[in-house]
C-alpha cells in the first residue's frame, strides 16, 4: 500500500506489541487468541478506509523451544519454508483476504510446526515480479511462482544471494522486500572440520553486522575466506560492507572473485562499476555497466552510472542516448533529471 499503508500498519503494530508486551507484561492469552484479537483489530482498522486501503500480511508467532508456529496469511505472497536444501511454499491454498477486504473464508488461525535447521523466507512481490523481457520490444513478466522456490535453493537460503539471482534473472518491476526467520540452524548442523567453521563464522559476521560492528564482521568473513576462498556469500556480504563504508578500492577484489565465480551474477558487476566509478577509473565503469546493461537494459541506476561515466570521458552522445532511455523508463527520476541537465 506504499508509504501511507506503511505508515497505517506501523503504527497500528507498534501500538499493539506496546500493549501486549509493555512493562514486561505478560499475556494472558494463547497465541491463537492473541493473533485473532490482532486480525480483528487491524482488518477493522483498515476496513474503516471503505475499499481506499487495503493490505497484505503474513503475521505469526513461534515458540523458541518447540518450533510450534501460529500465524495468518491475509493474502501475501506465500511463505518459503527451506529445509533440507529443498524450498517449499507452507500455504497450500488462499484461506484469507486482505486486511480491509471483505472476504467469504472464516478467519482461522494457521499452525506449522518447524524443525532445527528450518529457515522461512517471506517477501513482497518483487521477489515474482519480474520483467524477463531484456530489453524486448514486449515486456514478459514472470509468472512462475515456483521461479523464487529455485532463487531460494540456488542461494542455499541466502537472503543477498537470493536478491541477486532475482536482479540476475531480470528486471524488478515491484518493491523488493525480504524476511528470513531461522529456527536452531545451529543445532541441526552438527557438522565438523571446515564446514562447521565457515557456516560458524558467516553467522557470526552476519550477526556483528547487525549490532553495527562492521569491523568485527570483516574479520570473520576473512576467516572464512580463509578456510574457503571461493566462499560466495562471504565474498558477496563483504563487498556489500566494503561499499557501504565508501571503501571502494577494497571492494574490488571480493566482487571481481565473485564475478568470476558467478558469471551469471549481474548484481556483482553493477557494483564493480560503481566502485569502478567511484574510483574514476572510467573506462572499467563503462566496461562493466555495459556489461549489466546488456543482461538487464531496464536497470535505471545501472543507466545512470552508465550514462554519467561516458559524460565525464566526453562520450557525450552515448551519455545523452542513455539518459533519455532512463528517463522512458522513469520521467520523474531526479538522478536522471539532473544527468539530462549537465549533458544539455
Amino acid at each position: 500500500q506504499g508509504a501511507g499503508g506503511a505508515i497505517v500498519i506501523g503504527t497500528a503494530m507498534n501500538n499493539i506489541l506496546a500493549r501486549s508486551a509493555g512493562n514486561d507484561r505478560v499475556l494472558n492469552s494463547t497465541p491463537d487468541e492473541w493473533l485473532t484479537e490482532i486480525f480483528d483489530e487491524l482488518h477493522n482498522l483498515f476496513l474503516a478506509f471503505d475499499g481506499l486501503m487495503m493490505l497484505s500480511a503474513v503475521v505469526g508467532v513461534i515458540d523458541e523451544e518447540t518450533g510450534e508456529m501460529s500465524y495468518f496469511n491475509a493474502e501475501h505472497p506465500w511463505t518459503v519454508l527451506y529445509r533440507n536444501g529443498e524450498a517449499s511454499f507452507i500455504e497450500k491454498e488462499l484461506n484469507l483476504r486482505k486486511l480491509g477486504s471483505p472476504s467469504e473464508f472464516k478467519f482461522k488461525v494457521q499452525h506449522f510446526q518447524l524443525q532445527p535447521g528450518d529457515v522461512l523466507i517471506a517477501g513482497s512481490d518483487g521477489r515474482d515480479d519480474v520483467d524477463l523481457s531484456g530489453g524486448a520490444e514486449v515486456r514478459t513478466i514472470n509468472e512462475d511462482e515456483n521461479l523464487f522456490l529455485r532463487h531460494v535453493e540456488a542461494s542455499g537460503g541466502d537472503l543477498l544471494a537470493i536478491v541477486d539471482r532475482i536482479h540476475g534473472a531480470g528486471t524488478v518491476t515491484d518493491d523488493l522486500s525480504l524476511l528470513r526467520v531461522g529456527f536452531h540452524e545451529t543445532a541441526a548442523t552438527r557438522l565438523e572440520g571446515p564446514v562447521a567453521d565457515a557456516d560458524a563464522l558467516m553467522r557470526m559476521a552476519r550477526e556483528g553486522l547487525q549490532g553495527n560492528d562492521v569491523a568485527g564482521a570483516l574479520r570473520k568473513l576473512d576467516q572464512l575466506l580463509t578456510i574457503d576462498p571461493d566462499h560466495s556469500n562471504a565474498l558477496r556480504l563483504k563487498g556489500r560492507i566494503l561499499m557501504m563504508e565508501g571503501r571502494h578500492q577494497d571492494a574490488i577484489q571480493p566482487l571481481s572473485q565473485l564475478a568470476e565465480l558467478e558469471p551469471e551474477n549481474i548484481d556483482a558487476c553493477f557494483s564493480l562499476s560503481v566502485c569502478y566509478k567511484h574510483l574514476r577509473q572510467h573506462d572499467d565503469a563503462i566496461r562493466t555497466g555495459e556489461k549489466v546493461a546488456e543482461a538487464q537494459p531496464g536497470r535505471i541506476a545501472n543507466l545512470i552510472n552508465l550514462a554519467d561515466s561516458y559524460r565525464v570521458t566526453g562520450q557525450v552522445e552515448k551519455a545523452r542516448s542513455l539518459t533519455r532511455k532512463a528517463l522512458e523508463l522513469e520521467p520523474e527520476n531526479p538522478s536522471a533529471k539532473k544527468l539530462a541537465e549537465l549533458i544539455g
